[in-house]
């Protein structure tokens, strides 16, 4: 069982009427969420391998749920009546306790498990926490009752604040940090190292075209 709670504000200084630029709402919302892991991610755990005793001496702690915080305020803007509107907004979200994966290697060089159990499997930990804070844009336009534009951007600042990835470690005879053959020299994980950006979040990729929809 898990509490999210979540509050929405709005208010309208300026009440939308049939001049230019009639019609103004501050916006704001407050969430968290959570997303419990799957029984084969927790059967599958370090905490769960390692066993209570050793691993809460080696600072491994159950996999719990999956938590996130989210803060958005805004302003939408009438530019002129309902049919031209323009949108923006800053958000910051926090993403903690997601699953990173601890592979055979680490398992065998730092943790002590026999070589040949280590070999079959990896192990799940709750390590991962990175926020992500932004701008986003929208700009609505209906020029006729049938006819609806709309285009977007995004921009994202994403950093990670912890993180344990496991494969950037040098932990077996012959094994090396993964990397990139056109930066040999830099080391990289099937994780994202703290203070980098995580992995698939572009900073300006959200960039949408117009998209016309015609109605009935």
């Amino acid at each position: 069982m898990a509490g999210t709670p979540r509050i929405g504000l709005a208010y309208v200084p300026v009440r939308p009427g049939g001049k230019w630029l009639r019609g103004t709402k501050i916006r704001a919302n407050v969430a968290t969420g959570v997303q419990e892991p799957s029984l084969s991610v927790d059967f599958g755990s370090l905490f769960t391998q390692l066993g209570p005793a050793v691993a809460r001496k080696d600072g491994i702690t159950p996999i719990r749920e999956l938590r996130t915080r989210t803060l958005d305020a805004g302003i939408d803007q009438n530019i002129y009546r309902d049919k031209l509107i323009f949108k923006v907004g800053y958000f910051h979200n926090a993403f903690s306790h997601q699953i990173e994966y601890v592979d055979a290697g680490t398992l065998v060089n730092v943790f002590g498990f026999p070589g040949v159990v280590a070999s079959l499997y990896g192990a799940d930990v709750g390590s991962l926490a990175f926020h992500a804070q932004g701008l986003e844009s929208e700009l609505e336009y209906r020029p006729m009752s049938r006819l609806f534009l709309r285009a977007g951007y995004t921009y994202l600042d994403a950093k990670v604040d912890r993180s344990f990835a496991a494969s950037a470690l040098s932990v077996l005879p012959g094994n090396y940090p993964e990397s990139n053959p056109a930066y040999p020299n830099i080391p990289v994980g099937d994780s994202p190292f703290i203070g980098a950006r995580p992995f698939r979040r572009p900073p300006t990729a959200a960039i949408s075209p117009c998209n016309i929809r015609t109605r009935n």
